[in-house]
């Protein structure tokens, strides 16, 4: 028998939980409406059992009374919200995607798209009257699914967010995170539209360092500074300024509002430009960020204390060499290190040579406890339709399925590279592809052994339709 919640009387059948905080008595669930088999998240504040306050509780009522004002395409939708003998639920549209917390790496220009559509979230938020300020922006409350080389981006989790002027409680200013948490937060001070951006700016060099949310005092120097440009010696130098602006101690030096931040990041590259030495980003000085606490000499806590500093280089992707070999079948280690992969439907030991959308797919695969990331450095894509016509790309599409059986692929979602310039091709014509990324939320119960990789080639005019090239790694 499942130990999970019966909710079927509020008209929800739980699935699985998706994540939990048992110490504040929350949990989160993946649900499915019975009325129309719609997939919901429902979290769950557990007042009653968790010893939490009623401060906390209200803040879950509040929450719900947000969300119902927001319509935002980036922001789940708000669609329900019922009392339990044990607590209070929230209902919230389900999207398919992963916390950036929850995925390893991204490069800067994904970075920016990142920062960009954040951005664009928070003007919505700002502009509205009264004003709403997240208070808990961090890379667990902002998912992301990749479409290729497009990201989608979603704000998640307004348990803590701020209307107008309202006064913070002393109860609830630590609700946000240490590392996050602008210094006005912190001390209980008065929250202005650039506290949100102290903490994207955070969340941005965690993830441009590769820096966990838990690990990031690990960036602090003995000073309690953070020193941006010595973790990222390799961007640009104006956006490393704009990051600085953004995580500024002093609430008068950060960018007033999400719109004049944005405005001023449009512009700017973020990687390093061929003729910007670090010798010249290093002769101005270098601004830190005086660490919150250690600014006002009380104790520093445990999340603070330093340890080794990471940095991290930019470079650009390799280049693919011409006519590659394909690699062998080499199994993944328990390490998560990439695994090479090549298939083509244009070889002749290809078990489908009858397929009249013909598809050559080079790169790396890695499996994670949680999702499967697929980088394709190069995919060659070939017309070979029976009636010789021409016809144009549509999309490209990479899932998990079982082997034998490719349409029955729906209990894995999928990640799609939608292309935007629709590419005729002739009869007998390619068009290449480089640098597709992938990546695929997974069950901890998925049998691997039983799994291949499967990659859709969708064509057509108005219509479309798709053939598959499968591919069968040694898991």
């Amino acid at each position: 028998m499942s130990n999970f919640p019966d909710f079927c009387a509020h008209g929800y059948r739980v699935e699985r939980e998706l994540g939990q905080n048992y110490a504040g008595g929350r949990v989160t669930y993946l649900a499915t409406d019975i009325r129309n088999e719609v997939s919901v998240v429902i979290k769950q504040f557990q007042f009653a059992q968790s010893g939490s306050n009623w401060s906390d509780y209200k803040a879950y009522e509040k929450e719900a009374e947000i969300l119902k004002q927001l319509h935002h395409p980036n922001i789940p939708r708000y669609l329900d919200s019922f009392e339990t003998p044990a607590g209070f639920c929230l209902v919230q549209e389900y999207k398919k995607a992963l916390s950036l917390a929850k995925q390893q790496y991204f490069n800067p220009a994904e970075v920016k798209q990142i920062a960009l559509a954040v951005l664009q979230i928070l003007v919505y938020l700002q502009q509205r009257n009264p004003t709403v300020i997240h208070r808990d922006i961090k890379p667990e409350n902002i998912l992301v699914n990749r479409f290729g080389q497009q990201i989608k981006v979603y704000l998640v989790d307004f348990g803590f967010a701020q209307i107008g002027a309202s006064e913070v409680t002393a109860s609830s200013v630590i609700k946000g995170t240490l590392g996050f948490m602008p210094p006005e937060q912190l001390f209980n001070r008065q929250l202005t539209q650039a506290s949100d951006l102290y903490s994207l700016g955070m969340t941005l060099i965690a993830l441009l360092t590769q820096t966990k949310s838990s690990d990031i005092g690990q960036l602090i120097d003995e000073n309690y500074r953070l020193k941006v440009k010595q973790h990222l010696p390799g961007l640009n130098h104006k956006f490393v300024g704009w990051l600085e602006k953004m995580v500024s101690q002093k609430l008068e030096n950060r960018f007033p509002n999400a719109a004049i931040a944005l405005k001023a990041l449009k512009p700017i590259p973020i990687t390093q430009l061929k003729n910007q030495s670090l010798t010249t980003q290093r002769a101005g000085a270098i601004v830190g960020v005086i660490v919150l606490l250690g600014l006002v000499g009380i104790q520093i806590p445990r999340f603070f204390i330093k340890s080794s500093p990471s940095q991290v280089l930019v470079t650009p992707a390799p280049e693919l060499k011409s006519q590659p070999s394909p690699p062998s079948q080499p199994k993944s280690t328990s390490n998560s290190q990439p695994v090479p992969f090549y298939v083509s439907s244009l070889d002749s030991s290809y078990p489908h040579p009858d397929m009249e959308m013909k598809g050559t797919f080079e790169g790396e695969y890695r499996v994670l406890p949680e999702y499967v990331e697929v980088i394709v450095k190069k995919a060659t894509i070939s017309n070979h339709l029976l009636n010789k016509k021409i016809t144009y790309l549509r999309s490209l599409k990479f899932f998990l399925s079982y082997y034998g059986t490719p349409q029955k692929w729906e209990k894995f979602p999928d990640s799609r590279f939608e292309i935007l310039q629709k590419n005729r091709l002739n009869y007998g014509e390619s068009y290449t592809f480089t640098n597709i990324r992938f990546v695929i939320p997974k069950s901890s119960s998925t049998e691997l052994s039983k799994i291949q990789m499967s990659f859709g080639i969708e064509h057509g005019f108005k219509g479309s339709g798709w053939h598959y090239v499968i591919y069968r790694p040694n898991w």
